[in-house]
C-alpha cells in the first residue's frame, strides 16, 4: 500500500497494516521474500524483506525482481545475475537482460547486436547457470507449459527445454502457450494452435 507521504508499506487480507509504510517503492511477496527500494527513482537500491518487514538482504542492487524457483534476478553496473534467498551471488553478473526463472529455466539475454534493437541473441539457462540450449535466436519469449516461441530470419517457432525445434518457424508472430493453445499470426491473418502446432480454428 501507498501512504500519504508517499511511502510503501504492506497490509494482510484483513486490510490491518502489518508491515509499516518505509519504503520508496516495494513488490509483492514471492517465497516469502519481497523486493524494495530505497532512494529517489533516479538513484535507489534494491534490496528483500521478510513477512515480517526485516530487511534481510541489504539494499545494495541497481534493479531487481522476485524469487522464482529460490532465484532472483539482480543488477548491478548494466549486467544482470541471480541471487539465492541468502543474498549470495550465485549466477554472475554477465546478461544485457534476464527474465525470472520458470520450472527451472530462464530466458537471458547474451548479447546486443549492432544491427539495432530486436536483434540481442537469446538463449536460456539452469538454476547453476549452464546453458540447456545450444543456440540463440533473434528473439524469444519464457517457457510456458514446456514450450517456448522463438523467432529466427523473421519466422516464429516453438523448441522445447532442450532447445530443439518442436513446431517448425512458420509464423510471423506467436505468442506463449496457455492451457494447450496458443496464438500465431501468419500472412496477416491470427490462429491458434495446440502444442502438436496444428491449426484449431483451421485458418490456412
Amino acid at each position: 500500500v501507498l501512504n500519504t507521504n508517499g511511502k510503501y508499506g504492506f497490509v494482510d487480507t484483513t486490510g490491518k497494516l502489518v508491515i509499516p509504510c518505509k519504503w520508496d517503492n516495494a513488490y509483492e511477496f514471492s517465497e516469502g521474500l519481497a523486493y524494495v527500494w530505497t532512494g529517489s527513482f533516479r538513484d535507489y537500491k534494491c534490496g528483500y524483506i521478510d513477512t515480517t518487514g526485516k530487511l534481510v538482504i541489504p539494499c545494495q542492487w541497481d534493479s531487481a525482481y522476485s524469487f522464482s524457483d529460490g532465484l532472483a534476478e539482480v543488477k548491478k553496473d548494466g549486467k544482470w545475475g541471480f541471487i539465492d534467498t541468502t543474498g549470495k551471488l550465485v549466477i554472475p553478473y554477465q546478461w544485457i537482460s534476464v527474465d525470472s526463472f520458470s520450472n527451472g529455466v530462464a530466458k537471458v539475454c547474451t548479447s546486443s547486436r549492432s544491427r539495432g534493437p530486436g536483434n540481442d541473441q537469446y538463449t536460456y539457462i539452469d538454476t547453476t547457470g549452464k546453458r540447456v540450449t545450444p543456440d540463440a535466436w533473434y528473439y524469444a519469449y519464457s517457457f510456458s507449459e514446456g514450450l517456448a516461441a522463438v523467432e529466427d530470419f523473421g519466422k516464429w517457432g516453438f523448441i522445447d527445454t532442450t532447445g530443439k525445434l518442436v513446431i517448425p518457424y512458420q509464423w510471423d508472430e506467436a505468442e506463449s502457450f496457455s492451457e494447450g493453445l496458443a496464438w500465431v499470426k501468419k500472412d496477416g491473418k491470427y490462429d491458434i494452435i495446440d502444442t502438436n502446432g496444428n491449426s484449431i480454428l483451421g485458418i490456412q
